[in-house]
């Protein structure tokens, strides 16, 4: 959590500085909330899918194609209703099996993934 800390108050230095006075004293608060909260569900998107890429001794050079996997998971989960998202989900697996990644891996990331969001 540290680390979302350190990073919220990172963004905190930062956002709004190209918005109107009047205007940052109304946005910036809510936009540092919601960056806040990205970033807190981005960490239990990547923690879900780092736990079965350890779990499944997933060559190291993967690493960060499962862990995008995993983000884009989280990204149909928040856009996406329960047919259609099953059908996205689909779509995003496939295209990742094509880049040569293990379907039995991708399908355990979207699982955990899916529960761990579920959870929240």
């Amino acid at each position: 959590m540290e680390a979302n800390d350190s990073a919220v108050k990172r963004y905190a230095k930062k956002a709004g500085k190209s918005l109107p006075k009047d205007l940052q004293r109304v946005l910036k608060p809510l936009m540092i909330a919601h960056y806040a909260d990205a970033r807190r569900y981005q960490q239990i998107v990547d923690n879900a899918t780092l736990t079965v890429i350890n779990s499944m001794n997933i060559n190291p050079l993967y690493r960060l194609h499962y862990l995008n996997f995993g983000r884009q998971v989280w990204a149909k989960f928040r856009r996406f209703g329960a047919k259609t998202l099953n059908n996205e989900l689909d779509r995003v697996r496939s295209f990742w099996q094509e880049k040569g990644l293990e379907p039995e891996v991708l399908l355990a990331i979207q699982q955990r993934v899916l529960s761990a969001l579920r959870a929240g």
